[in-house]
């Protein structure tokens, strides 16, 4: 029985170390360089611009299930259309929240998303396809896909567009 009473006291402490870490890594970021490394990873996957003008700033919490969570905010964002410097969508500030447990079993759950001021237009080209059909498809197709879930998303003064080029509507 007092080896059960150690490896929990060893798992706790061992839980402790990481949040600690995970905190220290938070402070020390250099946002600007995870600005640069979001931009370029875009640019190289989906062959779109990411502009990043506004304030990066990372936080560490714990969810309500007590389990631990890293927030992103943004200010101003926007990402191009595929292979062009046309503007495809932008928002005024935007903030995530990501647990971080279950990406060790490669599941991706988003606490929250919240978007202010969020414009985008999508295409509809001559050929069927939409203008967000890149955005669609992985990456690498060898790689499987993560789950992906989202508790909430919250958009505040958004704005969409539709425009059908193979009708001119």
């Amino acid at each position: 029985m007092r080896w059960l009473k150690y490896f929990a006291i060893g798992i706790c402490a061992s839980v402790a170390l990481a949040l600690l870490g995970i905190a220290l890594l938070l402070m020390s970021c250099n946002t600007q360089f995870v600005k640069s490394r979001l931009s370029q990873a875009v640019l190289e996957n989906k062959q779109r611009t990411l502009k990043i003008d506004g304030d990066l700033s990372l936080s560490l919490s714990l969810s309500f299930s007590l389990a631990p969570a890293i927030g992103i905010r943004f200010g101003h964002v926007a990402l191009s259309e595929h292979n062009s410097t046309q503007t495809f969508a932008t928002v005024d500030g935007a903030q995530a929240s990501l647990q971080l447990l279950p990406l060790f079993s490669q599941q991706i759950v988003v606490e929250r998303i919240e978007l202010a001021g969020l414009k985008a237009t999508l295409v509809r080209h001559r050929d069927g396809t939409l203008n967000i059909a890149d955005l669609l498809v992985p990456g690498n197709p060898d790689k499987p896909i993560p789950q992906f879930a989202i508790a909430g998303l919250r958009i505040a003064n958004g704005e969409f567009g539709w425009r059908d080029e193979s009708n001119g509507m």
